[in-house]
């Protein structure tokens, strides 16, 4: 509807740069070179920050031949690096999966998903996959 809730996202993100005003999170470090109001949510460069953010985009950002476990696993391993062990979250991954109801999608490729299926699994992806901070974009959109 054009009220600047992709920009938003966009501007936490780093994405885009404000040309005013600021940020403000609850309990986040203020940084000091960027204004005494200003709280950098997520900065360019910054691996560890952006790393514990859980992002669902407006768009479906998902890949063709994975199915929606293989997504899951996939994210986990780039949040959790070694310490990730396939072995030790499959049934973390079911339960994630069954709370968003896409049980029965686990084993299917996301291109056959319907719309609403992809939304569901961008959802779970930016929500159970680790992230301290989850922006939602659109997130019900095709539900």
């Amino acid at each position: 509807n054009g009220a600047g809730k992709t920009t938003t996202v966009k501007m936490m993100l780093r994405e885009h740069v404000a040309t005013s005003g600021c940020i403000e999170a609850p309990h986040a470090p203020r940084d000091s070179t960027e204004g005494a109001c200003c709280v950098p949510v997520a900065s360019r460069g910054s691996l560890y920050r952006g790393a514990r953010l859980g992002v669902c985009p407006q768009h479906d950002a998902l890949w063709d031949a994975l199915n929606a476990e293989e997504h899951m696993h996939l994210f986990l391993r780039v949040r959790l690096g070694l310490a990730y062990k396939h072995s030790d979250w499959e049934q973390y991954v079911k339960r994630a999966l069954a709370k968003v109801q896409l049980s029965e999608g686990g084993e299917k490729a996301s291109e056959k998903f319907s719309g609403g299926m992809k939304r569901k699994l961008q959802v779970c992806i930016a929500m159970f996959t680790g992230a301290s901070t989850v922006f939602l974009d659109e997130p019900s959109t095709g539900m």
